[in-house]
C-alpha cells in the first residue's frame, strides 16, 4: 500500500514528488524509474543514430528515439511475448518464475540485454524457448546521460 503522495529521496536529495501513478508512469529520472515498481523497470543502453535505435536483427526492430537518449526504459508488463521474428527483438528465455496469475520471465536478447517480462501465466513457456519481444511503443521511457527523463 502506498500513500497519496510520495517523496523519493536519493542520497538526501529529493528526486521526485508525486502520486504513486505519477512516479510509476512518468518517472523524472532513471533512479525513480527503477526504484518504483516490482520487478523494476528494464534499462537498455542505446545509441540513437538519426533519431532511430535498432533493437534487433529484424526489419521491424527499429524504433524512434531522441538523439540524446542513452538509456531506454521499459516496464516488464509493456513487453509482449510473440513468436520469434515477429517483435522488436528476439531472445531466449533464461528464467521462468511462476507467480500464480503472472509469469516473470528473464529473456536474454540477441542484443546482449537481459530483460524481465511480466506475462499472464496461461502462456506455456519454458527456459530455453526462443521468443520475440514486442514493445508497447507508448510506454517507452528515454533518459539522457545524466539519467534525466527526456
Amino acid at each position: 500500500t502506498l500513500a497519496d503522495r510520495i517523496v523519493v529521496l536519493s542520497d538526501g536529495q529529493i528526486e521526485q514528488v508525486g502520486s504513486p501513478r505519477e512516479l510509476y508512469e512518468r518517472p523524472a529520472n532513471l533512479f525513480v524509474a527503477q526504484f518504483i515498481g516490482s520487478p523494476q523497470m528494464n534499462a537498455l543502453s542505446v545509441a540513437p543514430a538519426d533519431s532511430k535505435v535498432k533493437l534487433g536483427k529484424s526489419d521491424n526492430s527499429t524504433i524512434t528515439a531522441p538523439n540524446e537518449a542513452v538509456t531506454l526504459g521499459l516496464r516488464p508488463e509493456a513487453i509482449e511475448i510473440v513468436p520469434a521474428g515477429n517483435g522488436h527483438c528476439d531472445g531466449h528465455i533464461s528464467l521462468v518464475e511462476y507467480l500464480g496469475a503472472d509469469l516473470f520471465l528473464v529473456i536474454s536478447t540477441e542484443g546482449g540485454h537481459n530483460l524481465t517480462v511480466r506475462t499472464p501465466s496461461k502462456q506455456q513457456l519454458c527456459a530455453g524457448d526462443a521468443v520475440g519481444l514486442r514493445f508497447n511503443i507508448d510506454e517507452l521511457h528515454f533518459f539522457d546521460s545524466d539519467g534525466k527523463r527526456i
